[in-house]
């Protein structure tokens, strides 16, 4: 799984984000072998969404 969120947080909290979306996919799926997440930033100044239009 990828998650891209805005900057500003650090990397123990993205560390914990990854951890807990892990062990809640595992609880969910116990039968998938091979679950992982990666958890990448981005910068606010060039993010865009359909209300900033």
């Amino acid at each position: 799984m990828f998650s891209h969120i805005m900057e500003g947080r650090s990397t123990e909290q993205k560390t914990e984000l990854s951890r807990c979306i892990v062990q809640k996919l595992a609880e969910m799926f116990p039968h998938v072998h091979n679950i992982a997440m990666n958890v990448q930033d981005f910068e606010k100044a060039t993010y865009t969404n359909k209300s900033m239009l």
